[in-house]
């Protein structure tokens, strides 16, 4: 993964008005989540269970727009609607892999911020 910023804060920056102490919160919130995610997304991905992978990508939707991860807005679509139909299920071990890898550079670029 490269050094390139994968996240931005643009629209927290400009929902909060100017409240640091609000961003601070909203990135130390999404940090704290996405370990119960990655677990979701990988524990349901290795049981079969795709409602459950779904349900993950779906939650997560709403803070990886907030939090400006641009570069996982189509997969993380792509992710719940195929776990969901069970569409090209033969390509969700893959989306899962991409969606994780790029999920921990996220909180560890946001942890060193």
């Amino acid at each position: 993964m490269s050094e390139e910023k994968l996240y931005d804060l643009v629209q927290l920056n400009e929902l909060s008005g100017g409240n640091d102490d609000f961003v601070n919160k909203m990135v130390q919130m999404f940090i704290d989540m996405a370990p119960e995610t990655l677990d979701n997304l990988n524990s349901g991905l290795a049981e079969g269970d795709y409602d459950r992978v779904g349900a993950a990508a779906h939650k997560i939707k709403p803070s990886l727009d907030m939090m400006g991860i641009a570069v996982l807005k189509d997969k993380i679509r792509t992710l719940e609607g195929n776990a969901k139909n069970r569409v090209d299920v033969e390509g969700i071990p893959q989306l899962v892999e991409e969606v994780s890898n790029t999920l921990k550079a996220v909180v560890a670029q946001l942890r060193a911020r």
